[in-house]
């Protein structure tokens, strides 16, 4: 079973800019990127209002794969959970 989730959350000009400059620090990071980046994805994945999902089962990747580009192509951020 998969499901995709379409999430929004208003960000004011400064709080972006400080979160995009952790996100640039934790993504260039040698020591713990992973980590890092998994905290700094925290911080923004918050306070969120759920717009909808989808659920659906497949044992393929490919149709996962081929969901998730065509959102991406949207510009719409998705996060798929397994």
């Amino acid at each position: 079973m998969r499901t995709l989730c379409l999430a929004v959350r208003k960000l004011d000009s400064h709080f972006f800019r400080a979160w995009k400059k952790r996100h640039h620090d934790a993504a260039v990071s040698l020591d713990h990127r992973e980590e890092r980046l998994e905290a700094v994805y925290n911080e923004i994945e918050t306070d969120m209002d759920l717009l909808g999902n989808i659920f659906f089962h497949t044992s393929s990747r490919n149709l996962s794969t081929f969901l998730r580009r065509k959102i991406l192509t949207a510009k719409v951020s998705c996060s798929t959970l397994m």
